[in-house]
C-alpha cells in the first residue's frame, strides 16, 4: 500500500538525518511530516523511534569530532551543538568503557557531572516536536518561520 511505502520512506529518512541541520529539515519539511502524523500514516512514536537512530549516529559522530579536533583546537564535549546528544548515546551504552574514559571534559566535570547537567529525559520528544513545529533563532530569540524571516 502507498501508506507503507510512505511511512517507511520517511522513517528511513528521519533516521538517516543530520541532527546538526535538523532545523533546516523541519523549516523545508514540517507541514509534510505533521500532514503525514494527523493522517496516521506515521505516528509519534514511530517518529522518535526513528529519530533515535539519527541522534544516536550524531552522538558517534560528535564524540568522533571531539575526540579527532581537541589536540587540535581544545574543543571539550559540551562546546559541541547538542551536548545533551552526547549524553543519550553514553547512556543507551553506545560507547565501550575505553571510549568513555576518552571523553574530553572541562569545568571540572566528570562524566557522571557532564551527564547529569545535560541530560535531556525528553530529547526524542523535543527532537519531534522542533521537526513537527519549527521554530527560528532571531535577535536571541526563538521565533515561528514566516514567509519573510530570511532564517
Amino acid at each position: 500500500m502507498l501508506k507503507d511505502s510512505l511511512k517507511e520512506a520517511t522513517i528511513k529518512y528521519l533516521e538517516s538525518l543530520d541532527i546538526d541541520l535538523s532545523f533546516l529539515y523541519a523549516q523545508h519539511n514540517s507541514e509534510e511530516l505533521r500532514n503525514l502524523r494527523d493522517r496516521k500514516i506515521i505516528s509519534d512514536e514511530e517518529i522518535e523511534d526513528a529519530l533515535e537512530v539519527a541522534i544516536l549516529n550524531q552522538a558517534r559522530k560528535d564524540y568522533d569530532h571531539v575526540k579527532k579536533t581537541h589536540f587540535r583546537s581544545g574543543i571539550e564535549a559540551d562546546h559541541i551543538g547538542y551536548p545533551e546528544i552526547l549524553v543519550y548515546g553514553i547512556e543507551r551504552n553506545l560507547f565501550s568503557a575505553t571510549e568513555k574514559g576518552k571523553f574530553v571534559l572541562d569545568h571540572g566535570m566528570n562524566l557522571e557531572t557532564f551527564c547529569k547537567q545535560y541530560r535531556d529525559k525528553e530529547i526524542l520528544k523535543h527532537f519531534r516536536e522542533k521537526l513537527l513545529s519549527p521554530k527560528v533563532f532571531v535577535d536571541g530569540k526563538y521565533c515561528d518561520p514566516h514567509p519573510a524571516c530570511c532564517h
